[in-house]
C-alpha cells in the first residue's frame, strides 16, 4: 500500500467533506452545515492524476479547552496521531467569514510540522475575491491557495502542491476483503474497530448515533489487506431524527450491500431485538457472507450461564444462521479478536470451493434417492442434472421438469444436505435455482 497520504484539517464547517468528494470525484462524505458531522477520521485510498495517496477527512477541530461541540478532545486527540504521519497537511479556511481565531489555535498545532502545511482558502466562488485569500497568508505556512470545493476552481493548483514530492505510480494495494460491521446503535462496532486495528481508531461513546458516517479503514494481517467499514447504527426508519442520521443510515446499507463480508455485532446484554433480526435479514436476503460477533460477553458473562446457552437462543431463533459463524467475546477485553481476524480469510477462501459436476449429481441422486420430491400433480418432479454455475456466493443450478412444484421444504432438504456432504461453505450463502422449459420458473434462496 502506498504509504502518503493528505490530511484535510480545518476548523467546523470550512467544507473539509465536500473538498474530499472533490478530490475523489464522488460522493463519499456526508456534507451538512451543522458543524460537527465528521466526527472520525475517514481515510480513503486516492489518485490524483499519476499519483496514489491515502486522504484523510478529520473532523472539524478547535484546539482549545472550552466548546459546545460533542466529542471534540477525542476527535482533536485522534487528529494530532495522524498529523505526524501525514505526507502533506491542507489547512483549510473559510475566505467567506475570514480569518478566525480558531484557524490561529489549529495553525499553532501544526507548527511542528510547517513544511508540509499548505493552506487553502475554501469558499472562493467569485475569482474576483481571490485577494480574500492573502488576509490568511499571517498564519506562517506559505502563500495561501484560494479554491471553491463545490465549483472546482483551485483544486488542481492544490493538488499540484500536495503531491509534488509523492513518487509517481506508487501502487495501492487493493483490499481482498471488504468487512463492513454492521448493527443497531452502541452495540459496541466501534469498540469492535478499535480492537481489530489494536489502537484507538474511531469514537467510542456509550451515546447512541456517535459514529455518523461509514468510517472506512485499510488495514493489514498476515499479509492480507482488508478494508474495514464502521458503519453508523442502523435505526427502524421510524426513528431516524434528522437528515444527517437519515444519510447516515443510507451509507450503512450501502456498505452492506457492497461488503465481502458482513460482520454483524449483537449485545450480549440486550440479544436479538427486532431491529437485530431486521439487520440480519436484511444480509442474508442480500447473499452476504455472514459473521455474527456477540459483543459485551464481559458484562453479561454474570447473569448467562455459557457462550452456548447464548448461541442456542440465537439459533433457536434465527435457525437461519446455523450455518453461520457465531463468535461470542468482548472487544474491551480483546476477547475472540484473533479467532474473529483468521476465520475472514476462512470464510472467503470456502466462497471459492468449486464441486466437480460428476461428484455434485451423485450427491444429487443420493439425496433425491433418500427423499423423494414431493410432488402436487399426476407428474412426480424429476431432476436431470446439477451444475455449479457460481462462486462467492456458491450458486447451484438444478435442471428439474417441473421447477413450480419444487417446495421451500425440499429447498431447505437440499440445502441442508449440501452443507452436510460438503461442509466447505461456513458463513457463505448458498444459492440454488431450479430450470426446467421456462427459465422464469427458477427460484433462488
Amino acid at each position: 500500500m502506498s504509504n502518503a497520504s493528505i490530511v484535510i484539517i480545518g476548523r467546523p464547517n470550512v467544507g473539509k467533506s465536500t473538498l474530499i468528494n472533490r478530490i475523489l470525484k464522488k460522493r463519499k462524505s456526508i456534507t451538512n452545515d451543522q458543524p460537527g458531522v465528521t466526527r472520525d477520521i475517514l481515510e480513503y485510498a486516492a489518485t490524483w492524476k499519476k499519483y496514489n495517496f491515502r486522504l484523510i477527512d478529520t473532523g472539524g477541530v478547535f484546539f482549545e479547552k472550552s466548546n459546545d461541540i460533542p466529542f471534540q478532545r477525542d476527535i482533536e486527540a485522534m487528529v494530532t496521531g495522524v498529523l505526524e504521519n501525514a505526507s502533506h497537511i491542507v489547512l483549510l479556511s473559510d475566505g467567506k467569514s475570514g480569518l478566525h481565531p480558531i484557524d490561529a489555535n489549529i495553525a499553532r498545532q501544526l507548527r511542528p510540522y510547517r513544511a508540509k502545511v499548505t493552506i487553502a482558502v475554501n469558499k472562493i466562488d467569485d475569482p474576483s475575491r481571490t485577494a480574500v485569500a492573502g488576509e490568511f497568508y499571517q498564519l506562517g505556512f506559505g502563500t495561501p491557495i484560494p479554491i471553491s470545493a463545490t465549483q472546482g476552481s483551485g483544486i488542481d493548483t492544490l493538488m499540484g502542491e500536495c503531491v509534488k514530492d509523492f513518487q509517481a505510480g506508487t501502487d495501492v494495494d487493493e483490499p481482498s476483503v471488504k468487512l463492513a460491521i454492521i448493527g443497531r446503535p452502541n452495540v459496541g462496532k466501534s469498540s469492535l474497530i478499535n480492537a481489530l486495528l489494536n489502537k484507538e481508531r474511531v469514537i467510542v461513546s456509550e451515546r447512541a448515533g456517535t459514529t455518523r458516517d461509514s468510517v472506512e479503514i485499510l488495514f493489514s494481517y498476515k499479509k492480507q489487506t482488508f478494508l474495514l467499514v464502521d458503519t453508523a447504527g442502523m435505526r427502524k426508519a421510524s426513528k431516524v431524527a434528522d437528515s444527517i442520521e437519515f444519510y447516515s443510515g443510507v451509507r450503512s446499507q450501502k456498505a452492506l450491500y457492497s461488503a465481502d463480508i458482513c460482520l454483524v455485532v449483537l449485545d450480549a446484554t440486550d440479544l436479538l431485538r427486532d431491529q437485530d433480526k431486521r439487520i440480519i435479514d436484511m444480509a442474508l436476503t442480500a447473499h452476504r457472507r455472514l459473521i455474527v460477533f456477540v459483543n459485551k460477553w464481559d458484562l453479561a458473562k454474570e447473569d448467562i450461564d455459557s457462550k452456548d446457552f447464548i448461541r442456542k437462543r440465537i439459533i433457536m431463533e434465527m435457525p437461519s444462521l446455523e450455518n453461520y459463524p457465531i463468535i461470542i467475546g468482548s472487544a474491551f477485553e480483546k476477547d475472540q479478536i484473533t479467532k474473529l481476524l483468521d476465520l475472514v480469510p476462512q470464510i472467503v477462501s470456502d466462497g471459492q470451493t468449486r464441486i466437480p459436476t460428476p461428484e455434485l449429481n451423485q450427491f444429487i441422486a443420493d439425496s433425491i434417492r433418500r427423499n423423494p420430491p414431493p410432488s402436487r400433480s399426476s407428474r412426480p418432479v424429476r431432476v436431470y442434472y446439477a451444475t455449479q454455475v457460481g462462486i462467492t456466493p456458491p450458486e447451484f443450478v438444478l435442471f428439474v421438469n417441473q421447477p413450480r412444484l419444487v417446495l421451500g421444504d425440499y429447498e431447505r432438504y437440499l440445502e441442508n444436505r449440501l452443507r452436510q456432504r460438503f461442509p466447505c461453505f461456513l458463513g457463505n450463502p448458498i444459492i440454488i435455482k431450479y430450470k426446467g422449459d421456462k427459465t422464469e420458473d427458477a427460484k433462488a434462496r
